[in-house]
This record gives C-alpha cells, structure tokens and sequence, in this order.
C-alpha cells in the first residue's frame, strides 16, 4: 500500500487531538507532554497493520461491486440469449459492439463480423499454430540465435583451450591467412621460380621496391584478418609498428 506513513501520521495527529481536548496533559507540563508523544506514536505504530488491512477491505469490496455492476447488462443479454435459443443455438454476439466507433474504422475486410471467421482468415491462425519450432536446448548447451541456430561465438567459446597467438598478435587476434607472418606458407608460384632468382637456382636479396610491397602485402593481409582490430592495441614487437 502506498498509504501507510500518510494514514499513521493521521492517525497520530488524531489521537493527539482528541487527548489534549480530554486534559491528559496539563498545561506547562513538559514531562507529560513528552509522555503523551510517546504513547501517540506507540499506539499509531501498533494499529498501522490493521488500519491497512481495513483500507484493503474497503477497497477490495467497492471494486467487486462496481464490477459486478458494469457487467451486469452483458451478463443478463448472454443469459436472455441462451434460454432462449439454448445450447445448441447461434453464439451470441453484442450488435452494441459493432455500432462502435473502433469496427466502423476499420476496412470491410478486416471488420468483424456475427459467428465464425471466414476461410482465410481463419487460415492465418492454423498456419501460426503449426509452426515448426525447434526444441528446449539440453541444459548447459550454449545459447540459441535466430531460428534456432546456435550463436556465432558459442562454438569458439565451447571449443575449449585455444592455441596460443602467435608471436606479436594480441590476445584473441584469429589466425593470419597463408602467407602472413606467422601463418602456412604461401603456395609456390606456377611457372617456377622466381624471376629474381640466380643461375644457379639460389635466390638474391630482393631490391627496395620489393621488400615495400612486400611489407605492404603482409600489412593488407593483417588488416583483412582482423578488420576490427585496432592500431593502438598491437604490441611493439608487431610488425605493422616496424
């Protein structure tokens, strides 16, 4: 109830009241007025519960009444209705609902109308009610998304123990394509060697030009890996700071 401090401050302004109109404290007396504060508050405080449970029966009651009487008019149209076509009649229907403002406003098709709903409509329901729907996961079985499949990250988190990163990358960083640093080797070029190798088959330093490309390469191919990654979050020893 939200009215318990209001009704104990009332009553104990009540109570004082009617004390000081009998003479329980005489006038000039500080000891016996403090005595009768004490004995107010103690008294307001001891009758609070019952004082709440009488509002709530109180209010309790006028609602049952003003319930029983707003639904008395539709309560009787449904018992006229009933003893006079019984049972097995047409289902009753309140002609006062459709005159309302609320069916008038609506189109032809979707208006209500007497008895039951029409073939299509009724169609709607019975699809929705056979839709298939996926079963209660098994307990402790990682949270389902939409249309029951399970989550993008639930399988990375109940995969167990992940292999370490590898040298330079931040925790959780995902593995880095073929070629990368740290990552499978690329695949051979077709065709042979490369055209900077020597006659003898051994491979020369690669010039300027090369090591930058190279470098830009191996960046595009960090940057792809982890789009969301941010420049802030890699370690000094990463490359992309080299």
């Amino acid at each position: 109830m939200t009215c318990r401090e209001p009704l104990k401050a009332s009553v104990a302004t009540q109570l004082r009241a009617l004390l000081q109109q009998a003479g329980a404290v005489p006038p000039g007396d500080g000891a016996a007025a403090q005595a009768l504060e004490h004995a107010v508050q103690t008294a307001a405080a001891d009758n609070l519960e019952l004082g709440c449970s009488l509002i709530e029966q109180a209010a309790t009651e006028r609602a049952v009444r003003e319930m029983d009487e707003q639904l008395a008019p539709a309560a009787a149209a449904r018992r006229e209705h009933r003893e006079k076509h019984g049972p097995a009649g047409p289902p009753f229907f309140d002609p006062a609902y459709l005159q309302g403002r609320f069916p008038g406003a609506l189109p032809e098709s979707l208006r209500p109308r007497p008895g039951h709903l029409a073939p299509g409509p009724q169609r709607i329901y019975d699809d929705f009610a056979n839709v298939p729907r996926a079963p209660p996961p098994p307990p402790g079985a990682p949270p389902a998304g939409a249309y029951g499949q399970p989550r993008a990250g639930a399988a990375y988190l109940q995969s167990g123990p992940q292999p370490p990163p590898p040298p330079g990358a931040y925790p959780g960083q995902p593995p880095p394509p073929p070629g990368a640093p740290g990552g499978a080797p690329p695949p051979p070029p077709p065709g042979g060697p490369p055209e900077h190798a020597g006659a003898d088959g051994a491979g020369s330093d690669p010039s300027a030009l090369d090591r930058t490309r190279l470098a830009f390469a191996r960046l595009d191919a960090a940057c792809a890996s982890d789009p969301a990654a941010s420049f802030t979050l890699l370690p000094e020893t990463h490359e992309a700071r080299a």
